[in-house]
């Protein structure tokens, strides 16, 4: 599971994407099928070499974005530093696909302010990490029904990992999800079969996920290093959005 941050879109939805004030973008995003609708709202700033992409687009007041394809392109009050192009197809076909899979029945607990780990590869049940508490995972495949993340939680992958998650992945204010910092590991591949992926208040996430069910949903002051493609995406102000290959 590799980011392209040159030729495709990094932050991918099949039919609505919202993106809300004073946001930074450092790569592309795009809405991926016809009538898809994307918007940024107020003061967010996209870097250069990037683009939004979708059938209809609107950039809000005070933002500042490099390029725009779509067919229906609403201005605001705002800036678009490499010009407005029509586009006449979704932008990549087929879309956001995940393999399928089945989790197992062995729940894990990490308890409030606990350490565990590191855990090994394998089939697991749910997995849930209490305010403070710290997973670290070894290099390899991990399959969960469900990965829920406390306040000021940290679940760390010590080297290359790929999750596959059959329902939801919520990680929470202030938490981290992530390779262990300064190891130069790659992002976190995964997979979310559910209706959710959240980012909330504050929370960091380093990791490519392909989530074709999920809305995606990122909590005020939240950075998200990696790339992803979803259903649907939504956030609150002063998010980060970083393409990390």
């Amino acid at each position: 599971m590799v980011c392209d941050c040159d030729d495709g879109a990094a932050f991918a939805v099949a039919k609505y994407a919202k993106y809300n004030n004073d946001a930074t973008i450092d790569g592309s995003a795009s809405v991926n099928i016809n009538g898809g609708r994307i918007r940024v709202a107020k003061n967010v700033f996209m870097t250069d070499g990037t683009f939004l992409a979708g059938e209809y687009v609107e950039v809000g007041n005070g933002s500042s974005v490099f390029r725009v394809y779509g067919n229906s392109i609403r201005v605001l009050d705002a800036e678009i530093r490499d010009g407005q192009f029509p586009i006449d197809t979704p932008i990549e076909t087929p879309f956001c696909v995940a393999p399928s899979f089945t989790c197992g029945s062995q729940n894990i607990l990490v308890g409030t302010g606990e350490t565990s780990g590191p855990l090994a590869p394998g089939i697991y049940g749910r997995l849930s990490i209490l305010n403070g508490g710290t997973l670290t995972l070894a290099p390899g495949n991990f399959t969960f029904c469900d990965i829920k993340m406390g306040r000021d939680a940290r679940l760390e992958a010590q080297g290359m990992v790929v999750m596959q998650i059959t329902n939801n992945l919520r990680v929470g204010t202030g938490s981290f999800f992530g390779p262990t910092p300064a190891m130069g590991y790659p992002p976190i591949g995964a997979y979310v079969l559910g209706h959710l992926v959240r980012t909330s208040q504050g929370a960091t996430v380093v990791a490519a996920i392909v989530a074709p069910n999920a809305k995606m949903t990122f909590g005020r002051d939240a950075g998200f290093n990696g790339c992803f493609c979803a259903a649907q995406a939504k956030s609150d102000k002063h998010i980060s959005l970083t393409c990390v290959e």
